[in-house]
């Protein structure tokens, strides 16, 4: 598996554990994409190939609940 698709499974499995429902990733180039929760609208960004000391899946989607 290639690390991009990785990436995009496991912030849809955080985004899932915590109550978001994600609308397809959109590449943004060929390092990283984004996708937004369906339901309030947060986001998450994948990067392979993050900067120094920078994360590979990072936003609200992955650090915060969901609406209920």
């Amino acid at each position: 598996m290639d690390a991009m698709r990785r990436l995009k499974l496991q912030a849809k499995d955080s985004a899932e554990f915590r109550g978001h429902t994600l609308s397809k990733f959109l590449t943004v180039d060929v390092h990283s994409a984004i996708a937004e929760c369906l339901n309030c609208q947060k986001m998450v960004a994948v990067d392979t190939n993050p900067p120094p000391n920078g994360i590979e899946a990072m936003g609200d989607v992955v650090a915060l609940g969901g609406v209920a």
